[in-house]
C-alpha cells in the first residue's frame, strides 16, 4: 500500500495528464454518440431565378405531356402523375403559365413537357380514412392529384352506435394504410 502512494507522490503530473487526457476523450466520444442522432445541417443551394422573358419563345405544344410530383404532408408521401396538357394550357410561354398557375412549381418547361411540383395538406390516395359522415361512419379517400377527399365506402355503421371513446377519432377521422387494415377495425367495431 505504501508502494502505491509513493507511485502516486513521484509521478503526480502524470497521473493528472493521464485523466485529462482520458476525461477529453471520454467527452469527445459521448458528443460523438450523442451528435450522430441529430439532424444533418445542409446547406441550402442558392436558387437562381429565371431571367424576366425566359423561355417566353418556347410555347407548350399541343399533345404536351405534364409531370405532377404532388407531395402529401400528412403522410410525406409524394406521387407522380403523368397527364396530357390541357386546352388552357396549349399555347402558353413560360411567363404566361407562371402567371397563370401561381401556386405551382415548375421544374421544368418545354413545348413538349412541363414538370410540376405541388402540395396538399392531407393524406394521399394510398390511404383509407374512417371517418363520422352525416350519423354513420364513411371511407374517405383522397383524388389522385388533388386534396380533395371523395366517399370510398357509405357505411351503414350508425354513429352513435359506438362506443364513447371511439367517437371522438371518428369525428376527426382514423387513417388507416391498407384496406385489410380497416376491414379489421370495422368488424371488432361492429361486435
Amino acid at each position: 500500500m505504501r508502494g502505491i502512494f509513493l507511485f502516486l507522490r513521484k509521478h503526480r503530473k502524470l497521473i493528472i495528464l493521464t485523466v485529462m487526457i482520458v476525461t477529453a476523450a471520454a467527452s469527445g466520444a459521448a458528443g460523438f454518440i450523442i451528435a450522430e442522432g441529430e439532424p444533418r445541417i445542409v446547406e441550402e443551394k442558392e436558387q437562381i431565378p429565371v431571367a424576366a422573358g425566359a423561355n417566353d419563345a418556347e410555347r407548350i405544344a399541343k399533345g404536351a405531356k405534364v409531370l405532377w410530383h404532388v407531395d402529401y404532408k400528412m403522410c410525406a408521401h409524394t406521387i407522380t402523375l403523368e397527364t396530357d396538357a390541357d386546352d388552357n394550357m396549349i399555347g402558353l410561354t413560360f411567363s404566361e403559365f407562371s402567371a397563370e398557375y401561381p401556386g405551382l412549381r415548375i421544374i421544368k418547361f418545354t413545348p413538349s413537357i412541363i414538370e410540376l411540383k405541388t402540395s396538399f395538406n392531407c393524406y394521399c390516395p394510398e390511404h383509407f380514412i374512417l371517418k363520422k359522415n352525416g350519423d354513420t361512419l364513411a371511407v374517405l379517400r383522397t383524388a389522385p392529384g388533388t386534396g380533395k377527399q371523395y366517399i370510398y365506402i357509405n357505411t351503414q355503421i350508425c354513429f352513435d352506435d359506438i362506443k364513447e371513446d371511439e367517437r371522438k377519432p371518428m369525428e376527426i377521422g382514423r387513417v388507416f394504410g391498407m384496406f385489410a387494415d380497416l376491414e379489421e377495425y370495422i368488424a371488432k367495431l361492429t361486435q
